[in-house]
C-alpha cells in the first residue's frame, strides 16, 4: 500500500518504460522477448552476425558457433524466427504440406 503513495503527485516518466535509443538496445530489447536470451547473449550474437536481419538469417549451425548461446537457445531463437506465431496458421501450414505431400504421392 505504501509503494503507490511513493508515486503519487510526481510525473509518470519514473516508472515508465524507458525507450531504446540505440540500435544495440534495440535489438537486445527484440532479442530478450525470446525466453532465456539476455543482454549479453544479444550482444554477443550482434557482434558475431552485425545486424539483426543477419541473426534471424543465421541458420542454426551458425548459431551454434556463437560464445555462450547453447543449444536450448539456439533452438528458441531459431523457432522464434521461422515458425508462425499463431497455432491456427501454423495448423492450417501442416495442411497445405499434406495435400501437397499427397498430390506428389499420387502424380507417382
Amino acid at each position: 500500500m505504501s509503494t503507490p503513495k511513493v508515486f503519487e503527485g510526481r510525473d509518470a516518466t519514473i516508472i515508465q518504460r524507458k525507450e531504446k535509443d540505440t540500435y544495440p538496445e534495440q535489438v537486445a530489447d527484440a532479442l530478450a522477448a525470446v525466453r532465456s536470451v539476455n543482454k549479453t547473449d544479444a550482444e554477443q550474437l550482434l557482434s558475431q552476425f552485425g545486424s539483426f536481419r543477419g541473426i534471424v538469417s543465421a541458420r542454426m549451425d551458425e548459431l551454434t558457433l556463437c560464445p555462450g548461446i547453447g543449444d536450448k537457445k539456439v533452438r528458441r531463437l531459431y523457432d522464434a524466427f521461422h515458425k508462425p506465431f499463431s497455432s491456427l496458421a501454423s495448423k492450417k501450414r501442416k495442411e497445405q504440406e499434406a495435400v501437397r505431400k499427397a498430390g506428389k504421392d499420387n502424380a507417382l
